[in-house]
């Protein structure tokens, strides 16, 4: 029964308005007896949820960097800043994995960190997502199921947008401080994260929860 939750169909989270991204319904008619009924339930249940931990994680998480980025932006400004992202995002996201038991990552397409490029399968989902966006607009957190080291997980996507206070760090790169411009070159020589724009689509948050199911 596992497997046929494993098919992520990106064009259901746009055909549910940006919600969850695949349908009680839909889940129903792929199993023909009552224990995948019963289970495919129990999941969705988990989904509805999920989309409410997955805001109050994602949130917890962004208050928590966004409260260091502050504390040195006002310290040190930007050059701070970059270090404080370089040194302390990462154990700051482990630290909300280890308190909520899930999995977490910040992806991108125009990625940073290298940490944060993104596989084939969350490219796509980008490009997915920065294309509706730039056509309708709209974004909202949504989630989809997929397979991760052998076991099932319900994937919670919160989408990121750039902030007007993103740009000392990620905006014109002939409008930055020179001294900012000198250090993403000496901590990150690949960086990518550049030139956006306030309101662009930066990326997505995704946490990642272990499907629970009933083994009878």
């Amino acid at each position: 029964m596992k497997k046929i939750l494993c098919g992520v169909v990106i064009a259901l989270f746009f055909l549910s308005s940006c919600g969850t991204s695949v349908s009680h319904q839909e889940t129903a008619k792929t199993g023909n007896n009552g224990k995948q009924e019963k289970s495919s339930k129990k999941i969705f249940t988990q989904v509805d949820s999920i989309m409410q931990l997955g805001d109050k994680i994602s949130k917890d998480l962004l208050q928590s960097l966004q409260k260091e980025l502050k504390k040195n932006l006002q310290e040190g400004g930007a050059v701070a800043a970059i270090q404080m992202c370089n040194t302390q995002a990462l154990p700051l996201t482990r630290k909300i994995e280890d308190k909520y038991h899930v999995r977490i990552k910040r992806i991108s397409q125009l990625y940073r960190n290298p940490k944060n490029k993104p596989d084939s399968y969350e490219d796509q989902l980008l490009a997915t997502v920065d294309y509706h966006y730039g056509a309708t607009k709209e974004i909202k957190a949504f989630t989809n199921f997929r397979t991760l080291d052998g076991e099932d997980y319900v994937i919670y996507y919160k989408p990121l947008l750039v902030k007007g206070v993103c740009l000392k760090c990620h905006g014109d790169v002939n409008e930055m401080d020179g001294k900012v411009v000198t250090k993403l070159k000496e901590l990150y020589p690949e960086d990518l994260a550049v030139n956006y724009h306030e309101k662009d689509f930066r990326g997505l948050l995704s946490i990642a929860f272990k499907i629970q199911e009933e083994n009878k």
